[in-house]
């Protein structure tokens, strides 16, 4: 509801839409899964285009929408989804710093705090795990 009282259509349905993926996902994993919501982020950004709505932060926020899909959906490595999911954080905190959204900015810091540190962490565990 926050960024749609911003304005900021494509941040609501891009939230709208990762919350019913994540729980379509925790039950089937596919590609038509897959698929569908990725054609789903298609039409949404072509209704926003339609729309004249600004380029940028509709790819800001479709794209980093198109990584959080594949990456629930496909990925089974958790270092390669943190990976991705970096980027896909980096493009939600542009997108939440161009439509003004405050709490958007912090929810974004601090995740992707969250997937550094951890990124940070497992790289130490497999350095000391290393035969010396």
């Amino acid at each position: 509801m926050h960024f749609f009282m911003l304005g900021a259509v494509a941040g609501g349905v891009v939230t709208a839409m990762a919350v019913v993926r994540n729980v379509i996902a925790l039950r089937w994993r596919g590609p038509i899964v897959l698929w569908g919501f990725v054609a789903i982020n298609f039409i949404f950004f072509g209704w926003e285009l339609s729309n004249h709505e600004p380029l940028i932060p509709l790819l800001l926020a479709y794209i980093s929408s198109i990584i959080f899909t594949v990456g629930s959906i496909v990925l089974n490595d958790p270092t390669r989804i943190r990976r991705w999911f970096l980027l896909a954080e980096l493009l939600g905190l542009a997108y939440a710093i161009v439509v003004g959204s405050v709490s958007g900015t912090v929810f974004n810091i601090v995740n992707l705090t969250s997937i550094i540190l951890k990124l940070l962490q497992d790289r130490r565990s497999e350095r000391l795990s290393e035969p010396k």
